[in-house]
């Protein structure tokens, strides 16, 4: 079953093969695809641009199309048969943040979820999401040692007292399961150079101050020896998968230091730390220890914060106002859990008092049980990921990256491990509208709305190719008429009820 888009105009357009969907309603308001060991849809590489003298459009939308690829001129006219109309204006000359990357997690339970099923099966699902006829995704969070989503309790040195970290050790899930997934995507990314970032959940029982899995926090104070040696097993978790040949891009100081500190009791991996804390730990610990071990600035991104928006500037105010701690950071790190429309200005509050420092999205999920299908879960990855770019986000980055229809939160992709199939849910395709057209080092230019229609959004980049990419989300139950206006002329299109389009062209 192949899709064939073949366009025969003035232009000269080759022919476009893309797997079709297998689609199978779960009767939860939208659509799967269904994947097993035989068949899969995929999503082709895009048209070289050097090529195609006209739009390239692809939509997904809740009525089941995925990843629809056309083909529209400049200067033609729309269907004029939509009630409501949305008219965008690009401003190329105005430029904003670059982008990093889009990605997901490589959990505990994601890749055991994966190494369940036959071998052939399971490659296919990091295939789906690395290779050029997947998602193309170029980063991925890596939780050091255990996290909420670990079928056990661990960390890499569980021996009382050891400050030298003589028994530092990666895990059976590192090296069976994490770096051979690793090296795979590797293996089949059409790009070069993944962006691996490590976060920690929790440090060895002995360092924390109540000796279990709730709150409180790492024993001492900083400079003092248990946040030097948490530092060191930082530097020992970069050296092991350097060791294995994995090169770390990226480290967060400290996965959800607020949320520990305000949930008391609670029964997963976590460790609180203050905004002042946790400036003194990179200050006095943690920034020394990576540049001393070769993982300053210039070789490692340290991230700070990796928690929720309503207290992201408190910590980058404390933090990066304190120079000897800002010399080792790159950028902060944020959750979506909280993101609203009304706290998202965050965003660019922080970013207007510390423009030096990325912002990057590096958890989002659905935190409810899985509605196979949902179509409007995949309208609120869309929608999030399309705000947080318009707030100076340089990617986003998804948490699990696979689950099972029984998990307590939902997943792009489910396995269902009896009937040997996974299904590609609507946050599966949202997730691919971005990562797919927006490769790292694409810039964010001005779009500005001439008339607007409720409920539609929108975002504008420039790839480093030259070519302009814009990304309209519509979440009306019409369809809208939608005019571009650009320097090679104006784009007339209609963007169907409840869907998701990527538009791409070339640049003069």
């Amino acid at each position: 079953m192949f899709q064939v888009v073949l366009v025969l105009s003035i232009f000269l357009l080759p022919i476009v093969y893309t797997k079709d969907c297998i689609l199978r309603d779960f009767g939860n308001g939208g659509h799967v695809c269904v994947c097993n060991a035989t068949y899969c849809d995929d999503f082709a590489p895009l048209l070289k641009e050097e090529n195609v003298d006209a739009v390239t459009v692809v939509e997904t939308n809740r009525e089941g199309d995925r990843f629809k690829r056309s083909f529209i001129a400049f200067n033609s006219t729309k269907s004029g048969n939509a009630t409501m109309n949305h008219t965008l204006i690009i401003d190329s000359s105005k430029r904003y943040q670059t982008i990093l990357g889009f990605g997901s997690s490589f959990t505990d339970s994601a890749l055991l979820n994966v190494a369940k099923l036959q071998k052939e099966l399971g490659d296919n699902i990091i295939k789906d999401y690395f290779s050029e006829n997947g998602l193309e995704y170029t980063m991925a969070r890596l939780p050091m040692a255990q996290s909420d989503f670990s079928t056990r309790f661990y960390t890499y040195d569980d021996t009382p007292d050891d400050f030298d970290l003589i028994h530092f050790s990666l895990a059976e899930e590192d090296l069976e399961y994490k770096i051979p997934y690793m090296k795979l995507a590797e293996k089949l990314s059409p790009h070069k150079n993944l962006k691996w970032f490590g976060s920690t959940w929790s440090p060895a029982l002995w360092m924390k101050t109540n000796d279990s899995t709730g709150y409180y926090g790492l024993k001492g104070k900083p400079g003092e020896k248990y946040f030097k040696t948490l530092a060191l097993y930082y530097v020992k978790f970069l050296d092991g998968y350097k060791s294995n040949g994995i090169n770390m891009w990226g480290l967060t100081t400290l996965n959800e230091p607020v949320y520990s500190q305000e949930v008391k009791e609670l029964q997963r991996p976590n460790l609180g730390m203050s905004p002042e804390t946790q400036r003194d730990f990179v200050k006095l610990d943690l920034g020394p220890a990576l540049e001393k071990a070769g993982y300053g600035p210039e070789n490692l991104k340290l991230m700070i914060f990796d928690d929720n928006v309503p207290r992201l500037e408190e910590y980058a105010d404390i933090i990066l106002n304190n120079t000897d701690a800002a010399k080792y950071v790159s950028g902060i790190a944020f959750h979506w859990y909280s993101t609203n429309d009304q706290n998202i200005v965050n965003l660019q509050k922080t970013h207007n008092k510390h423009p030096n420092y990325f912002l990057l999205s590096t958890e989002a999920c659905i935190l409810e049980r899985p509605k196979i299908g949902s179509w409007n879960n995949g309208e609120r990855y869309a929608y999030n990921i399309i705000q947080d770019l318009n707030y100076n986000s340089t990617g986003w980055v998804d948490w699990n990256m696979v689950l099972d229809p029984q998990a307590v939160f939902d997943s792009p992709l489910l396995v269902n491990h009896t009937s040997h199939e996974y299904y590609k849910q609507p946050m599966y395709y949202s997730m691919g509208h971005f990562s797919k057209f927006l490769p790292p080092g694409s810039v964010r230019v001005a779009l500005n709305e001439d008339s607007k229609s409720n409920n539609l959004v929108s975002v504008a980049l420039v790839r480093p190719d030259n070519a302009t990419v814009v990304i309209v989300q519509n979440r009306n139950e019409e369809p809208v008429d939608l005019t571009i206006h650009t320097k090679q002329g104006v784009i007339s299109h209609t963007i169907s009820a409840n869907s998701l389009q990527s538009y791409i062209w070339k640049n003069d």
